[in-house]
């Protein structure tokens, strides 16, 4: 699945515990942080815009709750440090293409999404209006956040010439492959 690359930079470590107090069970584990998350849901939802049948307002509701639980600086940071690590710079930029051309204003068709989600469950304009200012906002606060230009995306490589692929294997683990 594209995307989950964002959550090899962006993460931190939890502890989770049991639910019976009476089990003492602990474990300390990683979990994706805000811009990971933001990059998968967008990757959800700009790969299914070639099967719109499959676009679903939840989806996008899922992104705009996103927004409204974390600050947009640490949104902006988390994007800033996937654009300088090689290991997800670029997702980073197909992300924030798909987030321009799904969120890019109120009319794109993702923030119409959120809002036709969110009708019922709270007010409809103020969520397409939300999800809408993260493109602007994000720009004003950190110019590395910007649609990827053609040359961008050129001088990257693309993912069958990537140094890493899946071990085919069930529950294969990712492993190096040599470069060419």
């Amino acid at each position: 699945m594209n995307g989950l690359e964002a959550s090899v930079v962006d993460n931190s470590e939890l502890w989770i515990q049991a639910l019976d107090p009476a089990d003492p069970r602990r474990m300390l584990i990683k979990v994706a942080g805000p811009a990971a998350l933001a990059v998968n849901k967008l990757f959800k939802l700009g790969e299914r815009l070639a099967t719109p049948r499959r676009l679903e307002p939840k989806d996008a509701h899922d992104f705009y709750r996103l927004l409204r639980a974390t600050e947009t600086e640490e949104v902006v940071a988390g994007f800033a440090a996937l654009l300088a690590d090689g290991r997800s710079n670029l997702v980073a930029l197909q992300a924030i293409e798909y987030l321009d051309q799904l969120f890019g204003d109120p009319s794109s068709l993702g923030s119409q999404m959120a809002g036709q989600a969110e009708e019922g469950l709270g007010d409809l304009e103020i969520a397409v209006a939300s999800v809408a200012a993260l493109p602007q906002t994000s720009r004003r606060e950190s110019p590395p956040l910007r649609t990827p230009s053609p040359v961008d995306l050129q001088s990257r490589r693309p993912a069958s010439q990537r140094t890493h692929r899946r071990d085919s294997r069930p529950g294969g683990l990712w492993r190096a492959r040599p470069r060419r």
